[in-house]
């Protein structure tokens, strides 16, 4: 039995990638800029998926991870949210995050 998170729905999503790719347009893409407001492997995906459609990402970092972690370096801009190591003061800002959003242009999250 396949879990939720391989074979045909991964088949899917692959599918919709190749489909949004072929076409010759940006005007057909879903967002003009995305901000990912995650970190580590899940930012990482989300990243690579958008680079695919050839919509441009925002990435957030904390102190914690610096602007090295991967997901800062892999996303076309990156910014500093918070000041604590936790969550709760740095990814979970909800309000820095939507004036980020609002600051780099960004029309999902």
């Amino acid at each position: 039995q396949l879990l939720p998170h391989q074979g045909r729905r991964i088949l899917c999503q692959n599918t919709a990638v190749r489909a949004l790719t072929s076409s010759s347009s940006t005007s057909d893409r879903p967002f003009d800029k995305v901000l990912i407001a995650n970190r580590g492997e899940i930012a990482c995906r989300v990243i690579r998926t958008c680079q695919q459609l050839q919509i441009p990402t925002v990435a957030l970092y904390s102190n914690a991870d610096g602007p090295d972690c991967l997901h800062a370096q892999m996303a076309d801009e990156a910014y500093l949210i918070g000041t604590g190591p936790h969550p709760s003061s740095s990814y979970l800002l909800q309000d820095d995050i939507l004036d980020i959003a609002q600051a780099t242009g960004a029309q999902a999250i």
